[in-house]
């Protein structure tokens, strides 16, 4: 029998594509396997290369998703501890934001600088396909995050080895939230499940068996797979040149500091170096210099040693 409908069924879309207003097109005119991906060509770009196109891109935007570029799901990172990550957004147009979440061994977390651009779908390919197709997106695709792990863990961490768990996080599409009703909401289970976490529905097609469920479940967040950046230990000539460089900093900027608390603490002049030095200096603050220059010349006249 036909298909019932329900509450949860109309919320589905369904897409219906004119090809063009004659029903026999021209052979000329139904374009060539070079024109799916290339909306610029002039013969190529016929009436099946852009159904084509428009079926994949209804496929790809049923649902967003986040993958990084270049890395596998466990990977090895410099010894120096710095990486340039890169990653990309999927099923969606616009990027509201995304970032990198990272988990240190410790189990705290942490979130790289929020940004905003396009998805894949911003690349340029053809006049058809470029940024301004997709309103306030810009053309960016891609996105990239210096990764240092000092900023993360401690030194001694680094030294012993470790390893960041790290996941690519986005929120997309904010303006498919705008509809004609100031006080409405989008209602299609397409809009509801990228841009409303509280959003659920399910569905049991007539004579299917239990498993067979259909279901939608909201988010406002999608991530992409946890990937594992591992930092080796240190080899024994590397811990040695770590502690080297720690004594060296400490040689050359401790004995500098200490001086320049010190003249801070004595006002500029030269501090004592040891208690008969601090009693010869407040002594000698207690006469003037032309009488210090006759007690010397007296001492001198009477033959009394001037050290006693």
């Amino acid at each position: 029998g036909m298909m019932p409908l329900w509450n949860i069924t109309n919320r589905c879309l369904s897409f219906a594509i004119e090809t063009g207003e004659a029903t026999r097109p021209k052979e000329v005119e139904l374009g060539n396997e070079d024109g799916i991906f290339e909306a610029e060509l002039k013969d190529g770009n016929g009436h099946i290369s852009r159904n084509i196109r428009a079926a994949l891109m209804a496929i790809d935007v049923a649902e967003p998703y986040v993958f990084f570029w270049g890395i596998g799901d466990n990977f090895n990172a410099p010894r120096n501890g710095v990486m340039r990550l890169r990653w990309s957004v999927g099923g969606a147009f616009t990027v509201e934001q995304t970032f990198l979440r990272i988990e240190s061994p410790t189990g705290k977390t942490f979130e790289t600088t929020k940004q905003s651009g396009g998805s894949m779908w911003a690349q340029r390919r053809g006049k058809k396909m470029t940024a301004a197709s997709y309103p306030g997106e810009g053309d960016k695709w891609w996105y990239t995050e210096m990764i240092r792990v000092s900023d993360y863990i401690s030194n001694e961490a680094i030294e012993h080895g470790m390893t960041l768990r790290i996941t690519a996080v986005a929120r997309v599409d904010p303006e498919w939230d705008n509809t004609a009703e100031p006080n409405a909401r989008a209602q299609s289970h397409l809009v509801r499940a990228r841009r409303d976490a509280a959003w659920s529905a399910s569905l049991r097609l007539p004579g299917s068996l239990s498993r067979d469920w259909q279901e939608v479940q909201g988010r406002e967040q999608f991530s992409s797979n946890t990937v594992a950046m591992t930092l080796s230990p240190a080899s024994w000539y590397e811990s040695f040149l770590w502690k080297a460089a720690g004594v060296a900093m400490i040689l050359s900027v401790g004995p500098p500091l200490l001086f320049f608390v010190a003249m801070k603490r004595y006002g500029g002049r030269v501090p004592p170096v040891n208690t008969w030095q601090g009693h010869l200096h407040r002594t000698m603050r207690a006469f003037s210099k032309s009488e210090i220059r006759e007690e010397v010349m007296r001492l001198k006249e009477s033959g009394k040693p001037l050290g006693r």
